[in-house]
């Protein structure tokens, strides 16, 4: 399987941190929730596929430069709400997060409870699990 690079393929598209706003706003803008140009925060309205996984996708920006991506798996098995909260799903989708790195990029720098953590060259990708929130993530973060 290919290694994760500073570059994840999103519908033949390369996000990353060459990847200015204004053309992120023009490949995507079909495929985002409303927004208005001035945000720096962009939902994925559908699940894409990455390197054999389906994720949701959050990217934000600080000014004209990406800032960091979020993934979350998308199989709807993991799904949680309040009214059907599962612990074992969590930890599951954690999992999920973790084999996907670690396929991709091998043996984790550091381990902790709740995370995760690569540290690269171009920026660093953490598995995490919020315990306030529930919310079970990937974040790679770039590195300028």
């Amino acid at each position: 399987m290919n290694r994760i690079e500073e570059k994840l393929p999103v519908n033949n598209i390369s996000i990353d941190k060459q990847l200015d706003k204004n053309s992120f706003i023009n490949y995507f803008k079909d495929d985002l929730m409303p927004y208005n140009n001035n945000e720096d925060l962009f939902i994925f309205s559908k699940k894409y596929s990455i390197y054999d996984m389906e994720f949701w996708i959050i990217v934000g920006f600080k000014k004209e430069n990406i800032q960091y991506v979020e993934l979350e798996n998308a199989d709807e098995s993991l799904s949680n709400s309040y009214a059907n909260w599962s612990n074992y799903k969590v930890k599951l989708k954690k999992d999920s997060h973790d084999n996907w790195l670690k396929k991709l990029l091998g043996f984790p720098d550091i381990i902790r409870d709740n995370e995760v953590i690569y540290n690269l060259q171009w920026g660093k990708v953490t598995s995490y699990v919020d315990p306030k929130s529930g919310n079970v993530c990937i974040s790679i973060r770039y590195r300028y």
